[in-house]
């Protein structure tokens, strides 16, 4: 047996999906038939009250979009957002998720949590779920908080290393200032030479050991700043 449905009843359906699906009723939305839906919902509102009076779920669904637009949006993100957050985990706005209109449901509960708690308070179920979800978003469990001691700890063996490096930079450094001290002494004696070939033989002796000196330094100086440069 086909049922067929009155135009009514088709557009009772239409906008019942719309509602559905978080889309927004406009002052220029129209049905399918290309019909304004807004008028179509000022000039029924009587008839849609008596249907959802009578038990018919569509009618109650479009009844309760009618008494109360602001409202009823509200409601609607509040049941998007308790299946998300059932599903998942509470959301942060910088986690990008989106309600069906694309609009970011982190932001939404952060600027709507304390009318949410007003509602959890009057006994709604899913504001109370949402509630909760909330307040133990930032509750540290008990294996980050062991995690976290054993992290302190060795950080407090990083600084004891960092200042014996520290330490042991600042006597390389003296001996650095005391090794090129003794080399200019080196200099001063070898331009003392009368014989330049003599010098030339000795200054090559001290120039090998002043490279040294200097390639040393060099990765000393490259392993501090791999050390405590922050990258």
């Amino acid at each position: 047996m086909v049922i067929f449905m009155s135009d009514f009843e088709k557009k009772l359906n239409e906008i019942y999906n719309m509602l559905k699906d978080g889309q927004r009723i406009s002052t220029r939305t129209l049905f399918s038939d290309g019909t304004n839906m807004n008028i179509f919902l000022i000039s029924y509102n009587e008839i849609i009250k008596k249907k959802a009076n009578a038990g018919n779920k569509k009618a109650q669904y479009v009844d309760m979009y009618n008494n109360d637009k602001n409202l009823f949006y509200f409601y609607f993100k509040l049941h998007e957002a308790f299946i998300y957050v059932r599903e998942n985990k509470y959301p942060d706005v910088k986690d990008n998720i989106g309600f069906k209109d694309m609009t970011n449901m982190g932001l939404w509960l952060q600027s709507n949590i304390k009318k949410i708690k007003d509602i959890a308070l009057n006994g709604d179920e899913e504001a109370k779920f949402i509630v909760d979800s909330y307040n133990k978003k930032d509750v540290i469990s008990d294996d980050d908080l062991a995690l976290e001691a054993k992290v302190l700890e060795e950080i407090e063996e990083l600084k004891k290393i960092r200042k014996e490096i520290l330490l042991k930079l600042q006597e390389l450094n003296r001996l650095e200032n005391s090794f090129r001290i003794k080399d200019n002494d080196v200099i001063k004696l070898l331009d003392g030479f009368s014989n330049n070939k003599f010098k030339k033989k000795l200054d090559r002796r001290r120039f090998n050991v002043a490279i040294i000196r200097n390639n040393l330094w060099e990765i000393v100086s490259d392993n501090f700043k791999k050390i405590f440069i922050k990258k």
